[in-house]
């Protein structure tokens, strides 16, 4: 899809009108149904989504995972099941939708983008917490679940004995650690682009490190919005968070303010990658000019003695001398290399 056709798609729809805006296609509608308590652990797939009954079981912690939004019926039966607005889930399939928390009456969700490595567009996620179920709706498939589900299964999560909202964090903790490698890719790139810049001098990079900026503008339009995300998280009334859970969040607070710091620091760089670069051009033009003033120099006094020479006077006597013409050349010779040597004595050059 393009870009242009994604700015306007929505335009005279109706409010909470729920469709897929994203810059390619939606990725195939897989539903898992995730079940466990401190024992047990089971696993569904589901074909549809028809009641709140099938996918919550009040003795466990029921974990709904949707990943790929090509079913937009199933996800707007979500709306429905479990009680949550359409508005919420119109911004969650909105791929371009900064991140964001919203609360209900009974439950909480948090819009939250997930960074991978090969891709610069990074695919958005929206997690629902209510109680004893959390909803999580992937536009793309990812690792992060793949991990979640294996520690789980295996007993090794602390998330076996811990309530719903536990699972919650680690999903969004997940996401926010997917950050990191992202930033850490461009923190290799700048080095990169930064050796570049000092040892090819003569070329121009400008559009390399507006590649770099793109990358860092897309990290800014969603880490700020997140700390205010997480902050309005951490500050909710509503009671769906374990006390003793609150660290949890904190530290995602934490870990959003040193990401925070990270890209002031990289912005940083970037300014001074985009300065060296215009001083490599404003050098090299400057050599440039300097060699064509030398030519200048040289040949203006020469252009002055063969132009007296070219002047149809009737009376020239070196004219009829027999050796004028190697006089005068052994004078523009004499005054090019002696102006040379001027250059070279004064390191003009």
């Amino acid at each position: 899809m393009k870009k242009s056709e994604k700015l306007t798609r929505k335009i005279g729809m109706p409010p909470g009108e729920i469709i897929y805006i994203g810059n390619a296609d939606p990725e195939k509608t897989k539903i898992k149904l995730y079940k466990y308590d401190k024992i047990s652990f089971f696993e569904n797939d589901l074909t549809k989504l028809e009641n709140i009954d099938e996918i919550r079981d009040l003795n466990k912690i029921n974990w709904l995972n949707i990943t790929g939004f090509e079913k937009i019926e199933q996800i707007k039966n979500l709306s429905k099941i479990i009680n949550v607005s359409e508005l919420l889930l119109e911004d969650a399939l909105h791929s371009d939708h900064i991140p964001k928390y919203e609360e209900g009456n009974d439950y909480l969700a948090i819009i939250v983008k997930n960074f991978k490595e090969e891709s610069t567009e990074p695919s958005n996620n929206c997690i629902i917490l209510k109680d004893g179920l959390v909803v999580s709706l992937m536009e793309n498939p990812t690792d992060i679940i793949k991990t979640k589900i294996e520690r789980i299964k295996n007993g090794t999560a602390r998330a076996r004995n811990k309530k719903a909202d536990y699972l919650f964090y680690t999903l969004l903790d997940s996401c926010i650690d997917s950050y990191y490698m992202y930033f850490e890719n461009i923190r290799e790139e700048l080095f990169d682009l930064e050796s570049l810049i000092l040892h090819k001098r003569n070329e121009n990079h400008i559009n390399k490190i507006y590649e770099l900026n793109a990358k860092f503008k897309t990290i800014r339009k969603n880490l700020f919005p997140l700390k205010t995300a997480i902050v309005d998280l951490i500050e909710s009334e509503i009671n769906l968070l374990e006390k003793s859970n609150y660290h949890f969040f904190n530290d995602c607070k934490d870990h959003v303010n040193e990401l925070i710091e990270y890209y002031n620091s990289f912005s940083d760089n970037i300014q001074s990658l985009i300065n060296l670069n215009e001083n490599n051009i404003v050098n090299n033009t400057n050599k440039v000019i300097k060699i064509l003033t030398i030519i200048a120099t040289i040949f203006i006094p020469l252009t002055f003695i063969a132009g007296i020479y070219g002047m149809n006077f009737k009376y020239m006597p070196e004219l009829e001398w027999e050796f004028g013409y190697y006089f005068i050349l052994g004078i523009m010779l004499v005054i090019g290399v002696g102006i040379l040597l001027v250059i070279k004595y004064k390191k003009w050059y």
